[in-house]
């Protein structure tokens, strides 16, 4: 008899088509008294602030990691692209997301701007090294960018998240990228992908949502992208003033 492919299986092997990866995992606390600072005026859901936040999280990583003040303008390649988890929605809801790098380049310089943002949890785990020396590296290079960064806090996360902790892992071999993969979608069980599609109860039952990170990316006509750069009229050579860069939108200032 053929073996029907899980609901788990399926997620678990189109996550694992990112090639290069970075592993997110934030926890907001809301269990223990943790709060989120969005605000959702009309939710018809207790899952809409989880996402809400998460949404607000990673615009502001997005401006963050471009330095562009309006990332909305951005071209979908230049911001951040994969895949979030609600998980455990009922009782101790947290985030795990996948971000897809387009390269090996991108996926070390993104780890390590995401964990100066975001990681707070010095706890041994199966990157161990990893984080010890980028930590130790982005103190000694003077790269800490808020006052009141340490180890274990990040103002930046707790500006949305007051008293959130968060991981972020670089995932480097294909055998790390299946673990990942399926720790990451281990609540959706044995529940299959016919059944699935037959009715909702899978949908109902279990306890986690996934969404692209795309869903919160406005369409825009690439006439309206934003860019840092000019263009030469007579040569038609790139100019990046990296002194004082201007993001501008059809001509216009960004502020």
């Amino acid at each position: 008899m053929r073996r029907l492919k899980t609901l788990r299986d399926a997620w678990a092997e189109l996550l694992g088509r990112i090639k290069y990866p970075v592993f997110v995992s934030i926890q907001p606390n809301t269990a223990w008294g943790g709060s989120l600072l969005v605000r959702t005026p009309g939710s018809t859901s207790p899952t809409d602030p989880a996402w809400a936040a998460l949404q607000k999280l990673l615009y502001r990583l997005d401006k963050r990691l471009t330095g562009c003040p309006k990332p909305a303008y951005l071209p979908p390649k230049k911001r951040l692209q994969g895949f979030a988890v609600l998980e455990k929605i009922q009782s101790n809801i947290h985030y795990h997301i996948l971000i897809d790098c387009p390269d090996a380049a991108d996926q070390v310089w993104t780890a390590i701007q995401l964990f100066e943002a975001l990681d707070t949890a010095p706890v041994e785990r199966c990157d161990h090294a990893w984080q010890q020396e980028t930590w130790e590296a982005l103190v000694d290079r003077g790269w800490i960018r808020e006052v009141g960064r340490d180890r274990t806090h990040s103002p930046f996360l707790a500006a949305i998240m007051p008293r959130a902790t968060a991981t972020v892992q670089l995932v480097k071999s294909d055998d790390d990228r299946e673990k990942t993969c399926r720790y990451i979608t281990k609540e959706l069980g044995a529940g299959t992908l016919e059944l699935a599609n037959a009715s909702d109860h899978w949908a109902a039952k279990s306890d986690l949502q996934i969404r692209a990170l795309k869903e919160w990316h406005a369409p825009i006509q690439p006439n309206r992208y934003a860019r840092n750069y000019s263009v030469d009229p007579d040569t038609g050579t790139l100019i990046l003033n990296l002194d004082k860069p201007t993001w501008k939108v059809a001509g216009k200032t960004l502020c």
